[in-house]
């Protein structure tokens, strides 16, 4: 346990000498550093935001055309109820009032 003590005693010592011996830079250089990083994660954030919006347009394009599709079959479908209903001679409601009368006029004709 000792020589583990010893190694980071050592390597402790070592670190701090070449940290005087190196440069230090400043607060000023510091926080210049931080502003370049933080303009990169900016631009670097627009960058996927402007890429996210340009893929989602023809996602929402397509969607928007289905909806389009599924809203026309729903008024052709519609418009052909409402076609079959006005090509009776009869309205459905009226049906069970005429029955007996279109029953004993097909009994006659026999």
């Amino acid at each position: 346990m000792n020589d583990f003590d010893e190694s980071v005693a050592r390597f402790r010592e070592a670190m701090k000498q070449e940290g005087e011996r190196g440069p230090n830079p400043g607060w000023t250089a510091i926080l210049a550093s931080e502003s370049r990083l933080a303009q990169v994660r900016l631009r670097w954030a627009l960058a996927v935001a402007a890429l996210l919006a340009l893929t989602a347009i023809p996602v929402w394009r397509g969607a928007e055309q289905r909806r389009a599709a599924a809203q026309d079959r729903a008024d052709e479908l519609l418009l052909e109820q409402v076609n079959a209903g006005l090509s009776r001679g009869v309205a459905r409601a009226m049906i069970p009032l005429v029955d007996p009368v279109l029953r004993s006029n097909e009994g006659s004709k026999q």
